[in-house]
């Protein structure tokens, strides 16, 4: 495979856009009471985070970032890694070889004890998950996708990876 050949799956429109548009209603929403009408400084910082929303806004509808790229003997993937801080997740994007990776999962959870291990919410059994673990400097890790119907075409990425993976992959579907 080579770059030409490289597979790579985006990110929905909605995807991108929903928080951003979510956060400027709830903007609009506060200008609109009468305690942000009165206080000048909770008026000023509404308006302040109502324009960085725009921007944001504007940003993610012209700019794509793919969230999972298949090359020729790795995968990059843009995804949370588990852990305790679940509200303090930043995304990571990480090249990972293919002979490092130790098991792929891909859907839904539906283990008796929920969350699992790492997983931010409680609504994990509602999310289709992309769970990958690897090792990395001699040591295993864990980078997942919170949900792949985000995706375009997550029906195709799906094939894909039991494409790609075989018998490391597991499903939970």
């Amino acid at each position: 495979m080579t770059n030409a050949d490289s597979k790579e799956f985006y990110e929905s429109l909605v995807a991108r856009a929903t928080p951003w548009v979510l956060l400027q209603v709830v903007c609009f929403l506060a200008l609109i009471t009468p305690l942000f009408q009165t206080n000048a400084p909770l008026k000023i910082v509404d308006l302040l985070v109502f324009g960085l929303a725009t921007i944001a806004l504007f940003r993610a509808v012209l700019i794509k970032h793919p969230a999972l790229v298949f090359e020729e003997k790795s995968v990059v993937l843009r995804g949370l890694r588990p852990g305790e801080w679940k509200l303090l997740q930043c995304w990571v994007t990480d090249s990972i070889n293919d002979q490092d990776i130790t098991s792929v999962r891909i859907g839904y959870i539906r283990e008796k004890r929920l969350p699992p291990s790492g997983v931010p919410s409680r609504n994990a059994r509602f999310q289709m998950f992309l769970w990958i673990k690897y090792m990395k400097e001699g040591k295993e890790a864990e980078l997942y996708y919170p949900h792949l119907k985000n995706i375009k075409n997550y029906k195709d990425l799906i094939e894909c990876v039991r494409a790609r993976f075989g018998s490391k992959c597991k499903e939970w579907l």
